[in-house]
């Protein structure tokens, strides 16, 4: 697998009143380790269905193909603070239903799935190759059958037998630096603030609507969420919500680490604040009491004042600069700061932080008012570089919340701990409950002040490391060609009037845009939750299938509008299978990720050239890495870089009468141009809707 896995199912989020109820007599989880580093399903109350008790594989199998396939829809979610929303009051306790486990497909099905997607991407001569290395791969008592047998243990023993293979591929083994490559940004709709009372005012009420999620987690209180469709009802699994506060990427020497703090209620949590290079540490619980609203609104102004009159820190002391950088060589400045007693305090500081609050300086003079969504977007993924709010995000920290006094805020967030609808959700709930009361005004109290400042220590060598980080981040920010597309010709109510799924027609329309760009198809990367499964997490919805391919070509000839659009509907039916085999469990890319590290686990390597054979690294290497993030605000998107130098990342809102398109690829490549990428996808869309109207 290549690439950044991108978004998933959802939980919605709404908010209450300002200051956060009391977390007294908070009860804790009976089992605290569902975190990555020692995967765990949260607590189960009900015992696995028969099916999983199961110890044939055989069975197993056959009992899959039993399970009905859902619709590709996002989960019904519960609105975890308007009580009327929740099934149980806002305190009580909830219990999560039983999961089965992550299917392991039959080796034939997984094979013949990827003979499906090589063939259109490689050359005739290539695919035959590739036919003749699938059949002995697969043939009776080959490699890919001893290989099975080690993945079925594995099934039997864990509770999700890919976790680990997964997040290692997708992220902890990834040495590229984290800004572009991996971690999204999202912009929120833009702001208003007066002045910076209101802008703190704000800061301070979307802390606590974070908070407010925290203390329902440390209570077990959010309900478990629930699919909407095919099987209504079905229960997913909700242990990445459990991560978004408590966990932390470390960097390391060729594989980075999830540090987290475990899923128990704490006595004593706090948040993390940075303003033009300095950091504050800020608490907003004490002894077992959360902070009011005004506490945390009095700390963030009095913060505010100190960075303000505080000596402006030379770039080469802006520590932050460091996690922007590549993972070996942040992870070897990691080691050498934290040999300080100061700094290793500061480090854990950050990881063990709930969140943390980027209050941003303003990248454009006050009387030039006009920010562009291109340019907001690259300030949530990079900060706008080193001159302006390069060192103010620390890339590590899964939760970095953006705000900046011309009203342009957002989310920076490190992806690894959970899928990103997660946190959009959330978002979108605590920021449409401030609509209407974000910037009133909180009274200050001078005696609730509480904040610390980090102090760091930095020898010659560590300052001589921020300035090559400086040089490195400024390099990608520049090399980063970023367009943020609203498309208004129409939207989803559209689609769905063409009795068409509008992902797969967004899917279909990007290949056909990259079909006229370069006369061909290509591999694709889109998200495709698994959490009906204990610890799901996504596989890939592949759209370059040998249907998409068909049709693409149909929509360059001179084939009449009957044939294209009959093309059209046999690519849509075949993308909506891919859909539901990978919400079922039965994608590719997990299960073949399985067979290529069970080999290595097998000592089988040399044995095999299914992995070592040109096609493998055609068909995975993903030159078009996209994904749905539906948002509920408008106008707001998330996006993020494109995951190999050739390609493109773009991801896309679709509201009921326009989608927001966000597209990212690299100066550095001649082959890619976002803007034109931006102006043939408008032409695929408009000449897409012509097959459906009179």
């Amino acid at each position: 697998m290549s690439g950044t896995p991108r978004m998933a199912d959802a939980i919605s989020a709404g908010s209450g009143s300002d200051t956060p109820l009391s977390a007294q007599n908070t009860p804790k989880l009976g089992r605290k380790t569902i975190f990555s580093s020692e995967p765990r399903s949260p607590i189960r109350t009900t015992r696995m269905n028969s099916r999983d008790n199961l110890r044939s594989p055989a069975k197993r199998r056959d009992s899959q193909k039993n399970l009905t396939p859902p619709t590709p829809r996002k989960a019904k979610v519960n609105n975890f603070m308007k009580d009327e929303k929740q099934p149980t009051s806002e305190n009580e306790y909830c219990e999560y239903e039983e999961l089965p486990k992550l299917p392991l497909p039959p080796l034939g099905d997984t094979l013949a799935q990827y003979l499906d997607n090589v063939k259109p991407v490689v050359s005739e001569a290539t695919f035959n190759q590739t036919k003749q290395i699938v059949e002995k791969f697969g043939a009776k008592d080959g490699v890919g059958e001893k290989v099975m047998m080690l993945l079925e243990e594995k099934r039997e023993k864990m509770d999700n037998w890919a976790y680990d293979y997964w997040l290692n591929d997708m992220y902890l083994n990834q040495r590229l630096p984290l800004p572009v490559n991996s971690n999204p940004g999202m912009v929120f709709p833009r702001k208003k603030f007066n002045n910076v009372t209101q802008m703190l005012s704000f800061s301070a009420r979307l802390v606590v609507g974070f908070l407010k999620y925290k203390i329902r987690l440390d209570k077990h209180a959010l309900a478990q969420d629930k699919a909407a469709s095919r099987e209504p009802g079905q229960p997913m699994c909700m242990a990445q919500y459990f991560r978004i506060l408590t966990t932390y990427r470390q960097p390391g020497k060729e594989q980075d680490r999830q540090v987290s703090r475990g899923t128990d209620a704490k006595d004593e949590e706090h948040i993390v604040v940075g303003r033009k290079g300095y950091w504050y540490s800020i608490p907003v619980k004490t002894s077992g009491k959360w902070a009011a609203t005004e506490d945390i609104f009095a700390s963030l102004m009095d913060v505010w004042e100190n960075a303000e009159n505080s000596d402006i820190t030379k770039d080469n002391e802006r520590v932050a600069f460091l996690t922007s950088c590549a993972r070996n060589t942040w992870a070897d400045a990691y080691n050498e700061l934290a040999k300080h007693k100061g700094n290793e305090a500061n480090l854990k500081t950050i990881a063990d932080s709930l969140l943390i609050i980027c209050l941003d300086e303003e990248t454009q003079n006050p009387s030039d008012t006009q920010r562009s969504m291109k340019d907001m977007f690259r300030q949530m993924l990079t900060g706008n570089g080193s001159r302006f709010n390069g060192s103010n995000r620390w890339y590590d920290k899964t939760v970095q919340l953006v705000v900046t006094l011309d009203g342009v805020c957002g989310l920076c967030y490190e992806h690894s701990s959970s899928e990103g609808i997660a946190v959009v959700q959330l978002l979108e709930g605590v920021l449409k409950d401030l609509e209407a009361k974000g910037t009133l005004p909180i009274a200050y109290h001078a005696a609730s002040v509480k904040f610390n400042k980090m102090e760091w220590v930095l020898d010659e060598n560590a300052k001589n490391n921020i300035e090559t980080a400086i040089m490195d981040v400024d390099k990608l920010d520049a090399n980063n060609d970023l367009e943020v597309f609203h498309f208004f010709n129409y939207g989803k109510d559209f689609i769905k009037s063409c009795r068409c799924s509008p992902d797969a027609w967004l899917q279909m329309s990007l290949q056909l845009t990259m079909f006229k760009m370069n006369g061909n198809i290509v591999p694709t990367y889109e998200s495709a939750s698994t959490r009906r499964f204990r610890l799901g997490r996504v596989d890939s919805i592949r759209a370059s299938h040998p249907e998409a391919l068909a049709w693409c070509k149909s929509m360059v000839s001179d084939k009449n509008k009957e044939d294209r659009r009959k093309l059209f509907e046999y690519a849509m039916k075949k993308q909506t299978k891919v859909m539901v085999d990978n919400i079922l469990g039965n994608g590719l890319d997990v299960p073949l990720l399985g067979l290529r590290e069970g080999i290595k686990e097998a000592g089988l390597w040399d044995h095999q050239d299914l992995f070592t054979h040109e096609s493998y690294a055609k068909v995975n290497t993903f030159t078009l890495s996209t994904s749905q993030v539906p948002i509920g605000l408008s106008p707001s998107f998330m996006g993020y870089g494109a995951v190999v130098p050739d390609g493109y990342g773009v991801s896309y809102n679709p509201y009921p009468d326009s989608f927001i398109f966000c597209i990212c690829s690299f100066h550095s490549c001649g082959k890619t141009d976002s803007r034109r990428f931006a102006a043939v996808l408008q032409e695929s869309l408009k000449e897409m809707k012509l097959l459906f109207i009179k």
